[in-house]
């Protein structure tokens, strides 16, 4: 097996500002469940208790999220 290491920094998203910056730039995060990836995609919306995606609502207690992108992008309106 090879292992590429890549170059970009992984940052947890655990704060609500941290979800609500990814929401509103449309990037692209990793939800893990017991260590094991289980999305990898955009959040559409959260909650003191979930986090929402395109396929489904993971529990914040449940998951660990993490990005390779900026989340603190510029928004333009």
């Amino acid at each position: 097996m090879v292992m590429v290491k890549s170059n970009k920094r992984t940052l947890s998203i655990s704060t609500d500002e941290q979800l609500q910056n990814c929401v509103m730039s449309n990037v692209s995060v990793q939800i893990y469940v017991e260590d094991e990836l289980d999305y990898e995609g955009e959040i559409v919306g959260y909650s003191d208790h979930s986090i929402t995606t395109d396929d489904g609502i993971y529990l914040r207690v449940n998951c660990r999220v993490q990005t390779n992108s900026n989340y603190l992008k510029l928004l333009r309106s």
